[in-house]
């Protein structure tokens, strides 16, 4: 089969992409980009930043726009020195233990929502990702009235030196 140069050099580059720093993430990007995603989810109108009080849902979020397959059983969670870092950054106060109450998604004890859901970290080129989070208010199995919400964001960050800053944030969802 053959190829013209133009296909063969955008095979290259798509294999060179996926192979900058490979599909993993390094936990100090991991922290830093998520970090950069829940200050900047929770920064107010008047640009001034308010930290994220926030339990982490321990699954991995999917895209909203690459829904699981009927094939998909695993679920992937968050690594524990992740959690360990956000939980010390002050970013999450702990982990929403999943729970139910009166048909409606809870976390179990007193700790407050709003629960954040985070995807994985896909890499976009050398020093650009896309990454989602989403909130969802949670009840807690100590409470009694509940009422549902979420919205999602698509981020695209990109990394000058060794910080990274959102390039642009989309609203995937909201219910």
């Amino acid at each position: 089969m053959t190829h013209s140069r133009g296909h063969t050099a955008t095979i290259i580059a798509a294999i060179l992409v996926g192979c900058v720093r490979g599909n993993s993430v390094v936990l100090s990007d991991q922290v830093q980009i998520y970090s950069t995603v829940l200050l900047d989810f929770e920064r107010s109108p008047d640009k001034t930043t308010q930290v994220p009080r926030g339990l982490l849902d321990p699954k991995v979020l999917e895209f909203v726009d690459e829904p699981a397959s009927a094939q998909s059983v695993q679920i992937t969670r968050h690594t524990q020195a992740l959690v360990d870092s956000l939980r010390a950054r002050g970013l999450v106060v702990g982990l929403c233990d999943s729970a139910e109450l009166n048909g409606h998604a809870a976390c179990r004890g007193d700790l407050a929502g709003p629960e954040y859901a985070l995807s994985p970290i896909r890499w976009i080129s050398r020093d650009s990702v896309l990454v989602s989070l989403r909130m969802n208010t949670v009840c807690t199995t100590r409470e009694r009235l509940c009422i549902d919400f979420a919205v999602e964001y698509k981020y695209l960050l990109g990394q000058t030196g060794t910080s990274w800053n959102v390039a642009r944030k989309t609203q995937t969802m909201i219910t």
